[in-house]
């Protein structure tokens, strides 16, 4: 947050999203505390709320820099939220910051959005060295507009019941409800008494049916490339609540039937300079992504390790859209680079036609050396971003990967 954001705030009238707080919480208050934290994250909409110290009720900047005795930077904040005897020790993840207004000083404690609701402590506590102090264990405070619940009471039947409902994603879009279900890997189950059908035992209304796919789809692709059979079948699964379907997604299985995966969507790289270049991803928070990580868990069968990783090796695996497109966007100014890494040699265009000589015929479309050209720009692609990927989520810069790289290519 920062200063201009700030203002934004202090002209909103105190809700259920913020809160102000002329003071830190001084010795005796961190019952109070724990109150005003708790009451926000059981919140029943889905997003962050503010403890903004250092303004009065009237939404003066007041300060907080003469509270040097009690302030707590996040680290501390998280310390202490770590010793509460949390139910299901599920900690609220919260963040703190300083920002500069005038010659005050405001802290804002950020409280992050959960769905790990409602959130209370699972035996009595209380301030050390004050007993009669205390918060007792199925408490649930939880706040509606400006009002918190109230210490010696606990959230009604009604607002208990919204809580449940965040938690089991029954108040988002049934994409959403689904992707909780789906990362419940374990409640998952496959039969084929009554076609091929994935199932999920807490609710059935939750299944998933795998059907033939009739269209003419080519047999390899660049993630086949780094298996023991290249030779790929397809099939589609149907995403099914009740009676409708919520999506279809394309399968396939690799390896002569080792493995089945998830048919990779394709990323892309734009560049005024040049032509793009693509390469296979799949995003963890979607519904593709959660199935890939159910198939790979175990269903419908269990995956072979090394096809398993074979197929990570070309495929990147983002943990969000954001992640994908700033990471594209570093590839993209480095695109001229990026370019002369990939471009196959002939001796492997040579090499991967001689290892797919085995499951195709030399007059099929896979195995001509356009096609394996450019299935190779594209597998040099995901490995490049994938390595690149690690780097990222390291904080490095990705130059070092392209040095790397380059030298590999140098060495030959």
């Amino acid at each position: 947050m920062n200063t201009e954001e700030l203002k934004i705030w202090l002209d909103k009238p105190e809700g259920d999203h913020h809160d102000f707080k002329e003071h830190w919480y001084h010795k005796g208050q961190k019952p109070e505390l724990v109150k005003d934290i708790f009451s926000f994250v059981n919140t029943v909409h889905h997003d962050d709320c503010l403890l903004i110290l250092g303004v009065n009720d009237q939404r003066k900047v007041t300060g907080v820099e003469d509270d040097e005795n009690w302030r707590l930077n996040q680290q501390q904040l998280i310390d202490f939220m770590r010793k509460l005897p949390i139910s299901g020790e599920l900690i609220p993840r919260l963040g703190v910051e300083t920002i500069h207004i005038g010659e005050h000083e405001v802290d804002v404690i950020r409280i992050f959005n959960s769905n790990n609701v409602p959130v209370f402590l699972g035996r009595k506590w209380n301030e050390k060295g004050l007993p009669n102090n205390v918060i007792l264990p199925g408490q649930i405070f939880t706040r509606e507009q400006d009002v918190n619940t109230a210490r010696d009471s606990t959230a009604d039947y009604h607002q208990v019941e919204r809580l449940f409902k965040k938690h089991f994603r029954m108040d988002t879009p049934i994409e959403e409800r689904y992707k909780y279900t789906l990362s419940d890997t374990s409640n998952w189950r496959y039969t084929e008494a009554d076609g091929f059908v994935f199932q999920y035992s807490p609710n059935p209304d939750f299944y998933m049916v795998l059907c033939d796919d009739d269209e003419d789809r080519y047999k390899a692709e660049a993630y086949s490339l780094d298996q023991f059979r290249t030779k790929m079948s397809w099939q589609s699964l149907k995403i099914k609540f009740r009676q409708s379907t919520i999506d279809t997604l394309l399968v396939v299985w690799l390896d002569g039937g080792r493995l089945v995966v998830v048919k990779p969507d394709v990323g892309i790289l734009r560049s005024d300079s040049s032509r793009p270049l693509s390469y296979y991803c799949l995003i963890e928070n979607t519904i593709a992504g959660r199935v890939q990580n159910l198939f790979a868990t175990g269903l419908p069968l269990t995956a072979d390790p090394y096809s398993l990783n074979a197929f990570y090796k070309s495929v990147v695996l983002f943990r969000s859209e954001d992640e994908k497109n700033n990471l594209e966007s570093l590839l993209v100014e480095r695109i001229d680079d990026v370019e002369s890494l990939i471009k196959p040699t002939e001796d492997e265009i040579t090499g991967i036609a001689g290892r797919m000589a085995m499951d195709f015929k030399s007059t099929e479309q896979e195995v001509q050396d356009t096609t394996i050209s450019y299935m190779l720009v594209q597998h040099a692609m995901g490995r490049l971003m994938n390595d690149c990927l690690l780097d990222y989520r390291r904080g490095n810069d990705i130059s070092g990967v392209i040095s790397r790289w380059r030298q590999k290519r140098t060495e030959g």
